[in-house]
């Protein structure tokens, strides 16, 4: 598992500063918004699966049709 780091962002956009409606990494934001700035605030951490196999698993142990807990 690995750990991601999410914010809502302050970008500009033909001179005028807005808040993002979503939450995305820095290197997402970057692409697009360069003079982007983090909102300290909304930060949000996700742990996301890193390989193909954990999120399976990840998947069988999160399901409610799947092999009970005895």
């Amino acid at each position: 598992m690995e750990e991601q780091v999410l914010y809502e962002w302050s970008c500009q956009r033909f001179g005028k500063w807005y808040t993002t409606s979503f939450h995305c990494t820095e290197e997402q934001i970057r692409k697009e918004h360069p003079e982007a700035i983090p909102i300290v605030s909304s930060m949000v951490i996700r742990m996301v699966s890193s390989t193909p196999e954990e999120m399976r698993r990840l998947m069988v142990e999160n399901s409610t049709s799947g092999p009970s807990r005895a």
